[in-house]
């Protein structure tokens, strides 16, 4: 008998920041879930530049939008993949790893998932910008006026969680 080992899959390659919450919200189910990736740093805003920055051409060509995260894997077909959007990523990687713990295969409930994981990308993100940005780049020269825009905005999009998403079904 001949045995032929398999080379292992490559692991998949998320590109972004630690300080990007997208980004976060597809490291930790890895983490969480103990899925073996690699990291590439990837700066996004029209200020990057360098070799980490979203805008060079090499990174542009695999991921047009130049957003983070964004994601290389292999399909089980050996395709490769090339995405990026936190959702899109989390959803790949749950279908591929079999996580329905966290993706349900149940049509009920991952639409429920799917809702607040666009809800939130467009919604909860202002959080950031009212709240934590200011403080962690003061040099960003944000004017008060804009701080209490976002303020307003992320204290709405918390009541919204609050009374939707964090409500209890018991009744």
């Amino acid at each position: 008998m001949h045995v032929v080992n398999e080379p292992a899959p490559m692991p998949p390659t998320i590109h972004g920041v630690p300080l990007s919450q997208p980004f976060r919200s597809v490291v930790w189910p890895c983490l969480i879930k103990g899925l073996e990736f690699r990291l590439e740093i990837a700066t996004p805003g029209a200020g990057a530049s360098g070799k980490y920055s979203t805008r060079r051409s090499e990174y542009l060509s695999r991921f047009p939008l130049g957003t983070v995260p964004s994601m290389e894997d292999t399909a089980d077909d050996g395709s490769k993949i090339c995405i990026s959007e936190a959702p899109a990523i989390l959803a790949c990687l749950a279908a591929k790893n079999g996580w329905s713990d966290i993706y349900p295969t149940d049509i009920s409930a991952r639409a429920k998932v799917d809702e607040y994981l666009h809800w939130h990308h467009s919604n909860l993100r202002s959080v950031s910008r009212g709240f934590f940005r200011p403080r962690l780049f003061p040099h960003a020269l944000l004017s008060e006026d804009v701080i209490s825009v976002h303020k307003r905005e992320a204290l709405h999009a918390l009541k919204v969680l609050e009374r939707s998403y964090l409500r209890s079904n018991d009744g």
